[in-house]
């Protein structure tokens, strides 16, 4: 069984220090990352079509709350797109 990487964790926002930052997704092989405070947000690349299921990843969701798939169950293009978002935001720094 192929090891599965998981995200890398977030730095913080760069222009307004939270560390309420989060990786979104549209249902697509397309992420990007986005401050809960001030809205700053840096997207990822987009790896392919998207999957005949719709796929959705919420690393905040509690137990209770219904989302289809774990970062591990997500196809290798979905999860190849993620890590590009969350890379892509570990390497931004303010203007």
């Amino acid at each position: 069984m192929p090891r599965v990487t998981q995200l890398p964790a977030l730095l913080p926002c760069p222009f307004c220090g939270s560390e309420s930052v989060a990786p979104t997704n549209t249902h697509t092989p397309y992420f990007s990352v986005e401050c809960e405070d001030c809205g700053a947000e840096v997207s990822g690349q987009s790896f392919g079509k998207h999957s005949e299921r719709k796929w959705h990843y919420d690393p905040e969701a509690r137990p209770s709350d219904k989302f289809d798939a774990t970062y591990a169950e997500l196809p290798a293009n979905y999860r190849k797109a993620a890590r590009s978002a969350c890379d892509a935001w570990n390497r931004r720094s303010a203007p």
